[in-house]
């Protein structure tokens, strides 16, 4: 099925960065396609990079929003994509993500999001980080589990949810767990799609766990236990943490008894 692909990508200051993005758009092998930029009035050159592609984009707004999931929401009510799929301004798509996820959603009709791994780029270093699944109840006590920057998304779904802009970084959380309460059914693609450049404002561990709190005492949830929940990810990512510097630290003594 030809389905028609909205692509959205949300900017702000990202002259280094937004060249790439977009020709990795304009490189896909999928032909039915529509791009979308929507920039929140950058002032360092992006708006003059993005008119050198303006031919190649089907609808771009450059003005003050606010804030980032504003814009993605923004981008969504103009898009008339059957299936629409965010980039962000600092990320990649592979040659043929395009044509793989809108293949895969063809091929599982019963999925309404197809979700799959991205590759992280932090400090010339890159890693895949795999989706750690899970339901409902998972996603309550360990946050987000899917990687957001993966989804392919069908249409009707963002005519139920779009994203609250109460949250300024986790709100793709919310979005999620709504669709999980309301039995949207997620399908997991194996195989890493879009390359993240790490850093950003929803890297920031603190705000996450914030914003997460709150929104699962938004969602009804009981407050005791979302309290626990809270404490629960703070530990589990302390935890985590002391594993990865003792490991570390275990790689630094072999490296000098292996010197001597």
């Amino acid at each position: 099925m030809n389905y028609l692909v909205s692509v959205i990508t949300v900017v702000y200051n990202s002259a280094k960065t937004i060249e790439r993005c977009i020709k990795s758009v304009l490189i896909q092998d999928y032909q039915n396609l529509e791009y979308i930029v929507i920039d929140g009035g950058s002032t360092d050159g992006t708006v003059e990079i993005i008119e050198k592609y303006r031919d190649k984009i089907a609808y771009f707004r450059s003005q003050s929003d606010q804030g980032i999931y504003d814009a993605m929401n923004a981008g969504i009510q103009v898009a008339k994509g059957d299936i629409i799929v965010l980039l962000n301004a600092d990320d990649w798509f592979e040659a043929d993500a395009i044509s793989i996820g809108v293949d895969t959603l063809a091929r599982q009709n019963k999925a309404d999001i197809v979700h799959a791994n991205i590759m992280i780029h932090k400090n010339d270093k890159q890693q895949i980080s795999r989706c750690r699944g899970g339901d409902l109840s998972t996603f309550f006590w360990k946050g987000m589990r899917y990687n957001h920057p993966s989804f392919f998304v069908r249409r009707a779904v963002y005519e139920r949810h779009l994203y609250d802009m109460k949250y300024k970084i986790a709100a793709d959380y919310k979005f999620t767990m709504m669709c999980l309460k309301d039995e949207i059914n997620f399908y997991f693609l194996d195989q890493a799609l879009v390359h993240f450049q790490a850093g950003g404002k929803s890297s920031c561990f603190w705000a996450r766990l914030y914003e997460g709190h709150r929104i699962r005492i938004d969602l009804g949830f009981n407050g005791v236990l979302v309290l626990c929940s809270t404490v629960f990810q703070f530990s589990w990512a302390l935890a985590s943490l002391l594993k990865n510097r003792l490991r570390n630290i275990k790689k630094i003594m072999e490296s000098a008894q292996e010197a001597e």
